[in-house]
């Protein structure tokens, strides 16, 4: 008879645990961009970002999988606002502007 309920067995629900912290993401995005910029991609460490953020090591891979992952994330949101496509006309026409206008940009900066 114990066999029978072998395998039926209510599965139990998980609770979520403690919610992602929005100012703990910001900090790590804002440590990271710092930390590449003064070291380089190669130099800093997950753990170095950790610490200078304020947060444990575990809370970086809660939003990141990995170092790689933190820092592309970085560099995107400090580049956002120079990144925004404005103007008048369809997506595309302001892409075009964007992409002719900015390819120097790309090219000749340091």
């Amino acid at each position: 008879m114990v066999g029978a309920f072998r395998g039926k067995r209510k599965a139990r629900s998980r609770r979520a645990g403690r919610p992602r912290s929005e100012q703990a993401r910001c900090d790590i995005l804002v440590a990271a961009y710092n930390l590449v910029q003064a070291k380089g991609f190669q130099e800093v460490g997950s753990h170095e970002i950790a610490n200078t953020a304020g947060v444990s090591n575990a809370t970086c891979y809660r939003w990141w999988g990995s170092k790689g992952e933190i820092l592309l994330d970085a560099c995107f949101e400090h580049m956002k606002p120079v990144l925004a496509v404005s103007g008048s006309g369809s997506a595309l026409a302001r892409l075009r502007r964007y992409a002719g206008q900015d390819s120097c940009r790309v090219h000749c900066e340091p």
